[in-house]
């Protein structure tokens, strides 16, 4: 992604930005989506490696950084 990419959905973000391995196995990618759903409801599948998910509401709900969520 480029810096102004970056920057946009940076540390503070209500936007979750996932990059797994260009070569990830589909059923673990599936299984990723599926965890990011648990989350929240707004998940936007990137195939075949990436994803973003809308997660204001998680991060006030889970009180945590967008990147703290999925740990």
């Amino acid at each position: 992604m480029d810096e102004q990419h970056d920057q946009a959905v940076g540390s503070g973000s209500p936007i979750l930005h996932l990059r797994c391995p260009m070569d990830v196995d589909p059923g673990l990618y599936r299984l990723l989506l599926g965890l990011v759903g648990d989350v929240t409801p707004v998940v936007h599948a990137l195939p075949p490696s990436a994803a973003v998910a809308a997660v204001s509401g998680s991060v006030r709900f889970f009180d945590r950084d967008p990147a703290e969520l999925p740990a």
